[in-house]
């Protein structure tokens, strides 16, 4: 048996909970957040690149982690035919993450457990030990509703060739990259900010409007802002992984 999420927190969580249980059924989650950045390709070495060029972190190799770690996640789950998804249909992380699940894996031969009552934006992984734990021992498991969660959804997102995901109206749509732009804006002025004090307060703004974004999504389009001359900076933003107290405000 093996757990499969989307949500790397609620992965830690359910281990601790199979440890306690001395359960030996392995867990594996995608930790690479599909909500953002480039999928039409379908190439993780183009992805790693683009978030190189427009995300630069200090790691060293940059992105490219994230092509070993798909590898080794679809690896764990080929070893393994009897698979419990477990998925909170709410998060477009999660959501985006299962989609490309079904175009990889299929949904047939998997069951499914499907975070009720908490309509989270940030994942299941809000939800403590003993959530977790009534969840693995309490509630059912269906199999794969191919109306709910269709099995061409990710070969449509990737047709629209967007660099966002949300979840919109009751399913996973892609606006604009650009989409969420206003919430940063909003938050600058004329006066100097400190960068993350502006991403931090839009993440709020944001989710507030029932939907949740990744820092580094936003951190990607502060730069694109800066870009464009919407926004000014008195120091370059830093890497990934640096620390600065850069200012911004806007330019105009």
């Amino acid at each position: 048996m093996i757990h499969v999420l989307f949500c790397s927190s609620a992965a830690g969580i359910l281990r601790q909970v199979l440890h306690s249980r001395r359960r030996r059924e392995r867990v594996v989650d995608l930790t690479e957040h599909l909500d953002w950045g480039p999928i039409g390709s379908g190439d993780f070495q183009e992805r790693a690149g683009w978030l190189d060029q427009n995300v630069p972190s200090t790691f060293s190799g940059g992105w490219d982690w994230i092509i070993e770690h798909i590898g080794e996640f679809a690896r764990l789950v080929e070893e393994d035919a009897e698979r419990t998804i477990w998925i909170e249909p709410h998060s477009a992380h999660e959501l985006s993450g299962r989609y490309w699940y079904l175009e990889r894996f299929g949904g047939s031969d998997a069951q499914m457990i499907i975070a009720p009552c908490i309509r989270s934006l940030n994942g299941i992984g809000v939800h403590g030990l003993s959530s977790m734990a009534d969840f693995l021992d309490n509630y059912p498991r269906s199999r794969w509703d191919s109306d709910r969660f269709p099995e061409n959804s990710w070969t449509t997102l990737a047709t629209n060739n967007s660099l966002l995901r949300v979840v919109k109206d009751g399913s996973l749509q892609s606006p604009p990259g650009h989409y969420f732009d206003h919430y940063l804006l909003g938050r600058c002025s004329s006066a100097w900010t400190e960068w993350l004090r502006a991403i931090g307060n839009a993440m709020i703004d944001i989710q507030n409007t029932g939907h949740c974004v990744d820092d580094l999504f936003l951190r990607w389009r502060l730069g694109e802002l800066i870009q464009r001359g919407a926004v000014v900076s008195d120091v370059p933003l830093p890497r990934y992984g640096e620390q600065s107290r850069a200012l911004i405000k806007l330019a105009y």
